[in-house]
């Protein structure tokens, strides 16, 4: 059996699709698909990556602190710019897997000692300088890096400076303005993806290391209400991340039932019905709805690896609600009685659904 290329064979379909007039560098087409699928393959690889550079990161600054290097600020703040210059000039230079551990150690290294070098600058001035430097270190990284794993370390340094506004000035009350924000972009981005990819070849290379590190700052912001013990998260705040959450929920399910082709009226109720009970019950926990957005986001956008993810999350998120219940054990037992029959419900009514749409 002779082999096909699906690559050729997607190129010669493109041209025959675009006409005579429609040209095509199918050579440049090769090296593009063959760096983004080096960038997105091997996530285990980068991972493990990330985990050695965050150790490796760890025996640096332990050898810096040995050597009494922490003890100068200026040194510091000078050696954290080097690094995370260098880091970001070898990710422009050099695009190699084995170089991604080193990129991230350089990165990680910078960021750890410049924030240790302006925390103790900053001391008697505004602690405010220290997230928006790292802001504005994270919105140049992005600027002028190309790589997912710079791309991602990025993201997540801007969203960390986020949060860590709320504990520099006490604001615990504001801690849903963040999730929300990061909830919003993760949504902006899974939505309008066609048009981000296809405005420019930057845009391109940047949109899965922009997806993916809102997608962990999100579900890093519902870890943290979840645990709901370093910051105030009161009842009167916690219903704007629960608002959010519920209003993306229903437009979830609106696009579900157009795609399903759902037309019975009794069926669109009791969709609507489950889905408005669900919200309702978890309304002051706003985590359980925001794991079961992403598993639906996921899913919707075949996000494979976000979405196991997200199963282990929204799982984890399941026991954190009943664990924070303040009910005796029967009532608890009934919750879970119930819950169980509206779920073995609801897959005897999505499974009637697809045989239904079965080819005989």
């Amino acid at each position: 059996m002779e082999a096909t290329n699906p690559t050729d064979q997607l190129i010669e379909d493109i041209q025959k699709a675009g006409g005579n007039n429609f040209s095509l560098d199918a050579d440049r087409v090769k090296v593009e698909l063959e760096e983004s699928y080096g960038v997105y393959s091997n996530l285990p690889i980068k991972v493990l990556s990330i985990l050695g550079g965050f150790l490796a990161t760890l025996s640096f600054i332990g050898f810096l602190a040995l050597a009494r290097v922490l003890e100068s600020e200026t040194g510091m703040i000078l050696l954290g710019v080097i690094f995370i210059g260098s880091a970001v000039a070898s990710g422009r230079l050099v695009r190699h897997i084995a170089l991604d551990t080193s990129m991230i150690t350089l990165y990680m290294a910078g960021c750890i000692m410049l924030a240790i070098g302006m925390s103790k600058y900053t001391e008697h001035y505004n602690h405010n300088l220290s997230p928006m430097l790292f802001i504005l270190i994270s919105l140049l990284t992005i600027a002028f890096s190309d790589g997912f794993m710079m791309i991602l370390l990025a993201v997540l340094v801007f969203s960390g400076s986020i949060f860590s506004f709320i504990p520099i000035n006490s604001a615990y009350g504001l801690m849903p303005v963040p999730i929300i924000f990061m909830g919003i972009g993760l949504l902006l981005l899974n939505f309008y993806e066609s048009q981000i990819i296809t405005f420019s070849p930057k845009m391109n290379r940047l949109y899965k290391g922009l997806q993916t590190g809102f997608f962990l700052s999100f579900a890093a912001g519902l870890l943290t209400a979840a645990q709901n013990i370093h910051y105030d998260l009161r009842l009167g705040h916690l219903y704007t991340v629960s608002i959010f959450n519920s209003i993306a929920l229903l437009g979830f399910v609106f696009k579900f039932t157009g795609d399903f082709k759902i037309e019975n009226k009794v069926y669109l109720l009791l969709t609507y019905f489950f889905c408005l009970l669900f919200i309702a019950s978890t309304f002051f926990a706003p985590f359980v709805s925001g794991g079961l957005l992403l598993l639906l986001m996921a899913y919707h956008f075949g996000q494979k690896t976000e979405m196991g993810i997200s199963i282990i999350l929204f799982a984890y998120f399941i026991s954190q609600f009943y664990y924070d219940l303040r009910c005796t054990l029967l009532v608890k037992s009934g919750i879970l009685f119930f819950s169980g029959m509206v779920f073995i419900a609801a897959w005897l009514f999505f499974y009637r659904q697809l045989k239904q749409h079965d080819e005989i």
